[in-house]
């Protein structure tokens, strides 16, 4: 299991002294860009017997530069999860601070120094650094080899895939184009919470869902076919991120509710993990609970012969 650290680095006695192969970024997502070059970086550091180490800072650097709201693809516990099956060591998370984002790629390796982390060789992607752009005058392969490192250029996915338009993608509900740059379903992971209950009255019942991590991106306004897996088990779903304009009227409250056709669940306060597969239809009012009522039987009808037609594809 990847450790993913965020103590002091002078404290992590699990690689004091061993050689590290290091890299530097955000990996927002772990898409498939990421994965490509951490299956490099990992080839790479047991070619030089080094310990593969990724540094990431949070929170997101542009959350503290513009002093605005910023929302991630992945928290950090799925970022650990997934660099743990590509086989990266260690997971090192730096708190993001000016101070921080402002020292040059040379000023950083030098911190790492001090910080008695054995850095002797740095990865990165093509055409990619890190440190402040005040230090662009220099190639950070220079950069790298004046502070007694050797520098690795791991080449390009051969596909541009960016976290930024990922997340352009699920703003406006294409999950199935940001599953496509990801590599995965695009997931949600929360707790079933308390609702009205109105959703039985009218035939469809549905689990109130309160996202774990503030900072998690959710996808754009409207309905889904989603898989919803609970302990385990995997059930077919429909879920509906929206305000819910046909029964409250001018609600500024997110609502994220999943109805799983042919079962009724008693998972209140359990854990869930929500994938997202197909945007279905966008969230509109209805004239009343019974035209609801007709649509979501629509719906319904729609995800179910969804998930039949896709069956085979989506156990790949």
């Amino acid at each position: 299991m990847v450790s993913m650290i965020s103590e002091p680095i002078e404290k992590i006695s699990s690689l004091k002294g061993k050689p590290v192969m290091l890299t530097v970024g955000m990996f927002d997502g772990v898409h498939r860009g990421h994965r490509f070059f951490i299956q490099q970086l990992v080839v790479e550091a047991e070619k030089r017997d080094m310990t593969p180490v990724l540094i990431s800072m949070y929170p997101h650097p542009r959350k503290v530069l513009t002093g605005k709201k910023f929302k991630c693809l992945t928290t950090l516990e799925e970022k650990a999860e997934y660099l743990d099956e590509l086989g990266v060591s260690a997971f090192i998370v730096l708190k993001t601070t000016r101070e921080l984002l402002g020292k040059t790629a040379a000023e950083f390796l030098t911190y790492l120094k001090e910080k008695n982390l054995n850095v002797q060789a740095v990865a990165l992607g093509f055409n990619n650094r890190f440190g402040r752009k005040a230090d662009d005058e220099k190639p950070i392969e220079q950069v790298v080899r004046d502070a007694g490192m050797e520098f690795v250029r791991i080449p390009g996915y051969g596909e541009k895939i960016s976290s930024t338009t990922i997340r352009e993608h699920l703003i406006h509900g294409r999950v199935e184009a940001a599953a496509d740059l990801l590599g995965y379903q695009y997931a949600l992971f929360g707790h079933v919470v308390e609702g009205n209950k109105l959703g039985r009255t009218i035939g469809f019942p549905t689990a109130n869902i309160k996202v774990d991590s503030m900072d998690k991106l959710i996808p754009d306004v409207g309905v889904y076919a989603v898989k919803c897996t609970h302990k385990n088990m995997v059930y077919s779903g429909m879920m509906n991120i929206g305000y819910r304009p046909t029964i409250e009227e001018q609600s500024k409250d997110l609502y994220l509710e999943v109805h799983i056709p042919g079962e009724q669940l008693d998972i209140y306060n359990e854990p869930v993990k929500i994938e997202f597969f197909k945007k279905i239809r966008h969230e509109k009012k209805f004239d009343n609970l019974d035209a609801l009522k007709a649509q979501l039987k629509k719906d319904k009808d729609f995800i179910i012969q969804y998930f039949r037609a896709n069956f085979v594809a989506l156990k790949k």
